[in-house]
């Protein structure tokens, strides 16, 4: 038997055991889990085994090449800590095996990587986008006060213009 990072077995229970407590929280408040306003804290083998998987993600081929990094882990720490409430160890899955802590970590991780990265394209894409415009309306200012025929126009502006305009339509 190969040796594991984490042991699915005891997070799979520790993460169950954490459940009925939050389950009992809110009986004692007589509300449903998602109106609490407070949750029981996860013990830390539950803690260290989700900042475990997040920081081993990180390592995975598909993620490696990121600068950020630790924002993906944060990111993917506290959106597990937001869901984890809801996972239900007495299902089972598909293959007729009971639920698995790890899997069900492992799946909130990857997609709130997968959201980071998105986000960080976003921002990337607005950066890109006003680099480019100010640049272009830096060009055209020192090119408004030249007098030269481009293009069969005596107007640079106009053909500066054109230019700017279609650089704005791709970006």
């Amino acid at each position: 038997m190969t040796s594991h990072y984490i042991d699915n077995e005891k997070l799979t229970t520790e993460l169950s055991e954490w459940k009925e407590k939050v389950i009992q929280a809110a009986k004692d408040k007589k509300c449903g889990i998602s109106e609490l306003d407070e949750l029981p804290q996860v013990n830390n083998y539950i803690g260290k085994a989700i900042l475990d998987i997040a920081k081993h993600y990180a390592t995975k081929h598909n993620f490696s090449g990121y600068s950020y990094k630790d924002e993906m882990i944060s990111d993917g720490v506290l959106q597990t800590l937001k869901m984890i409430k809801n996972f239900d160890g007495t299902k089972m899955m598909r293959n007729g095996q009971k639920a698995s802590a790890f899997n069900y970590i492992s799946l909130i991780i990857f997609q709130s990587f997968l959201r980071r990265i998105e986000k960080e394209k976003h921002q990337q894409h607005i950066k890109n986008k006003s680099l480019i415009e100010h640049s272009l309306e830096d060009l055209m200012d020192e090119v408004s006060n030249l007098s030269f025929d481009i293009n069969g126009t005596d107007q640079p502006t106009e053909y500066l213009q054109t230019i700017y305009n279609d650089h704005l339509q791709r970006y």
